[in-house]
């Protein structure tokens, strides 16, 4: 759970089985949507203007990464190979970083600009 801080309304994100979903309180209640793939792990942060980012795990699916514009969700795969946990996401100069466990014992740090 994240609390945006452009509007000061609550977001929370959770992955189940049919993927990443999110839910969000706005002065007229709580709406929720699924976003994309992600059925192991999610995690959400927001930017300092209220932009919101999702990190979501699917196991053999791989690392799912989504951006939420003015309206809508911008979703893409980050990696192929097998993600089981998250580890986090911040960001430096507005370059989102992520953290991300394979296997048991291996953590892997990308960025936007580097991959997996």
């Amino acid at each position: 759970m994240a609390i945006n801080p452009d509007s000061d309304w609550p977001m929370v994100v959770w992955a189940q089985a049919d993927g990443t979903h999110y839910a969000y309180k706005n002065a007229h209640g709580w709406y929720s949507y699924r976003v994309m793939h992600g059925s192991v792990r999610a995690i959400l942060t927001f930017e300092a203007g209220g932009t919101g980012h999702i990190l979501a795990a699917d196991g053999a699916g791989g690392l799912w990464y989504a951006v939420r514009g003015s309206s809508s969700w911008s979703v893409d795969q980050m990696g192929v190979h097998e993600v089981t946990d998250l580890g986090g996401m911040g960001f430096t100069d507005a370059t989102a970083g992520f953290s991300y466990i394979r296997g048991t014992t291996h953590l892997y740090q990308i960025s936007e600009h580097f991959g997996c």
